[in-house]
């Protein structure tokens, strides 16, 4: 495998730690992947107009160097944050990124982000998922292909499982740098998503996601949530976990019920589910897509 993986990691967080080295070897990458270590608040003392907060400003340390400090590997990177999973697909899908995209053709390339909560976007990705994933009657994967979705006009966030090009790390790291030296504005994956619109750096997602993003993980960070507020982050968790070629689909409906139904007798909220759901169905035509496919 000619690329070299890293998973960013704090000192503090031995269970991540744990659940990450058992990830590796449950999937046969145990010697493929290294820690990268996780860095607490604003340890480079960045200039910080903006007022990010410590974990946002720990977070953008943290991807900076683990690009910086294996620079020199002369290997593509596949850098992952602590709370990703992996798939039986995870292997395949990065040699076949690299295999499919010229050097000079990409810059970043995500195993998996996250998914626009709006039907248009539903609509594209599901299309994509049926064509490409195909199941047998009991809903285990029988085959899976693999195509690329361009990111320069999505709306996503997330910088928890990604490819970075080597020829494109000191271009990377001279952006990084510059973002730094003026003072962090955003979190590290809208300043890269920024970059992308510019189209400063080309970006782009492997589709469906050969990695995901822990649920539970996620949803014991966000603990002191608001209910409604933890509510909202799960749906958009499960919309992206939905995409995931390793989604367990029996643990994924116990996430489901956590999320309520219209109240009874609302109408309106009754037509428009009913509305919603037809435009996610094959015999619905989009008018437009607000991404493009390659």
């Amino acid at each position: 495998m000619d690329y070299a993986g890293f998973y960013i990691n704090l000192d503090r967080s031995t269970e991540r730690r744990a659940a990450m080295e058992v990830e590796f070897a449950k999937y046969g990458l145990g010697e493929h992947y290294s820690r990268a270590p996780g860095v607490e608040g604003n340890a480079l003392n960045l200039p910080n107009p903006h007022k990010l907060g410590n974990g946002e400003l720990g977070c953008f340390t943290a991807h900076y160097l683990a690009l910086k400090r294996n620079a020199d590997l002369g290997r593509h990177l596949h850098i992952v944050e602590d709370d990703t999973i992996f798939s039986s697909q995870t292997q395949a899908a990065i040699e076949w990124a690299l295999r499919h995209k010229r050097p000079e053709d990409w810059d970043i390339i995500f195993l998996e982000t996250s998914v626009r909560a709006d039907n248009e976007t539903y609509k594209l990705y599901r299309l994509l998922h049926d064509r490409l994933v195909k199941r047998d009657k009991t809903g285990a994967i029988r085959n899976v292909l693999f195509t690329m979705i361009d990111m320069k006009s999505m709306a996503y966030s997330g910088l928890t499982s990604y490819l970075v090009n080597q020829a494109s790390i000191p271009k990377l790291l001279e952006l990084y740098e510059q973002g730094m030296a003026r003072g962090l504005e955003l979190p590290v994956d809208l300043f890269w998503r920024n970059n992308g619109w510019r189209q400063k750096v080309k970006i782009f997602s492997v589709f469906p996601f050969a990695t995901s993003i822990d649920i539970e993980s996620c949803l014991n960070s966000l603990i002191d949530e608001t209910p409604v507020d933890m509510l909202s982050s799960l749906t958009r968790l499960l919309g992206r976990h939905a995409f995931f070629v390793g989604c367990d689909r029996e643990k994924y409906q116990e996430y489901l019920k956590r999320l309520p139904l219209p109240p009874e007798g609302d109408w309106l909220a009754d037509v428009l589910s009913r509305l919603l759901a037809f435009t996610l169905t094959e015999t619905y035509q989009m008018q437009a897509s607000d991404a493009r496919q390659t």
